[in-house]
């Protein structure tokens, strides 16, 4: 995959899931301009995750990586959500802490090579 959609996509992800979520619950279509300008604190806490599950697929763990990625980007959204309540910090703080168990793998898997 190009760096360039790489970034983009890796960007995106966690505030795309945001809105998917608030869709599919019923609380706007569209969501209001204020909600979307407030997705840009969200979208570099999807980075984490984006870069862990690069490194696994990069590694040879394709699997994994998409494994990881379905799983653990549904739990970031969650979090997000209720890190939401807290503001930006919660937001990271989730954000970082459910991307942790693909970081492990990464890291455990290439020197398991």
């Amino acid at each position: 995959m190009p760096r360039s959609l790489f970034s983009l996509l890796a960007l995106l992800w966690l505030p795309a899931g945001v809105v998917t979520s608030a869709l599919v619950r019923g609380m706007g279509v569209p969501p209001e301009p204020q909600a979307l300008l407030s997705l840009l604190v969200v979208a570099p806490a999807g980075l984490p995750l984006a870069l862990a599950c690069r490194r696994l697929h990069r590694n040879g763990f394709r699997v994994a990586a998409w494994a990881a990625m379905a799983v653990l980007a549904a739990a970031t959204v969650a979090a997000t959500l209720v890190a939401g309540l807290l503001g930006p910090a919660a937001i990271i703080i989730y954000a970082l802490l459910v991307s942790l168990p693909a970081w492990l793998a990464a890291l455990l898997l290439r020197r398991g090579r």
